[in-house]
């Protein structure tokens, strides 16, 4: 589970989404960024693609969400899905199509 320092006086705020990273793929190199839900996860996602574009040292990369499973200190970290089944790339592209209608 991922904790970070809240924004509301100090605290400590647990997150059960984060956003994973694999850069230059093949090398091992994974990063994980705590997300609120799905929508903060995508807007990570894209700021993080977009800005590794401009990085001439990053020759690939792939995303995801992950999800906590279990308990606050027995669990597991899986692939996140939404309630159809899909991945957070599919979610991502359902709500850009119903919101342009």
């Amino acid at each position: 589970m991922a904790r970070c320092q809240a924004d509301n006086g100090g605290g400590i705020a647990i997150y059960r989404l984060r956003v994973w990273v694999a850069t230059n793929l093949g090398t091992g190199q994974f990063d994980y960024f705590p997300v609120k839900d799905p929508a903060h996860a995508v807007r990570l996602i894209d700021a993080l693609a977009e800005s590794q574009l401009l990085n001439s040292r990053i020759e690939s990369n792939a995303f995801g969400l992950e999800e906590w499973v279990g308990s606050l200190f027995s669990g597991e970290w899986l692939e996140w899905e939404d309630e159809d089944g899909d991945d957070i790339d599919r979610w991502a592209e359902k709500q850009k199509e119903e919101s342009n209608g």
